[in-house]
């Protein structure tokens, strides 16, 4: 809930580099979006430095994701450990309204167990009732999220949260990243709590 980096270091380093790789490929972070254009993988870490499990546990050292990298696990998280991969496009149609190609319906993939993910489920809503994310609180609504501020070795920090929302019976998950705006917490949380406001207004 308060984003303690020594916390993450410390099991960045029980895991070691090899066992985070595997569990980014579980997560699906390697692998294409058929049905999300332009969609990009992620870079999983190469770093070899005694160092490098707990500087990638708290998401610096070599590692490259996506926003859409990020908004997916918030959604694992919240359907209690069941991915589904992401869509942008429904079909291709022809003048009119012949389908000419439609991507398969996505299955629910089991990636996390059920109790792992309430627990992680748990620390996210904390995290927004009393911990770093509190600027991304909903009225009347529970959110539950993770805040990261990404140390940029070329300028500024960068700002992230991801989240979703309600907490209990979740619709929309979101992920924010502003470069080189600070902390995450105080920069990109108030952003996501507009986007989760404005989602949860327009489907009552």
């Amino acid at each position: 809930a308060y984003s303690c980096n020594v916390a993450f270091a410390d099991l960045g380093m029980r895991l070691g580099m090899e066992r985070i790789r595997q569990w980014m490929r579980t997560f699906q972070m390697e692998g294409r979006l058929s049905a999300v254009p332009g969609a990009v993988t992620a870079k999983l870490p190469e770093a070899s430095n005694p160092s490098a499990p707990a500087e990638t546990a708290i998401g610096q050292a070599d590692t490259l994701v996506s926003p859409l990298h990020m908004a997916r696990l918030a959604a694992i998280i919240a359907r209690g450990g069941l991915d589904i991969e992401p869509r942008l496009l429904k079909a291709q149609v022809r003048e009119g309204e012949e389908i000419i190609w439609q991507p398969p319906w996505p299955q629910p993939r089991r990636v996390l167990s059920a109790q792992s993910a309430q627990l992680v489920a748990q620390a996210m809503l904390l995290t927004v009732e009393e911990g770093t994310g509190t600027a991304a609180q909903v009225a009347g609504v529970q959110v539950a999220g993770k805040t990261g501020s990404a140390e940029n070795p070329h300028g500024a920090t960068h700002a992230w949260f991801i989240g979703y929302a309600p907490a209990q019976k979740p619709r929309y998950a979101v992920a924010v990243i502003l470069e080189n705006a600070g902390g995450g917490g105080r920069y990109a949380a108030p952003c996501a709590q507009k986007i989760l406001k404005a989602a949860l207004a327009s489907q009552p």
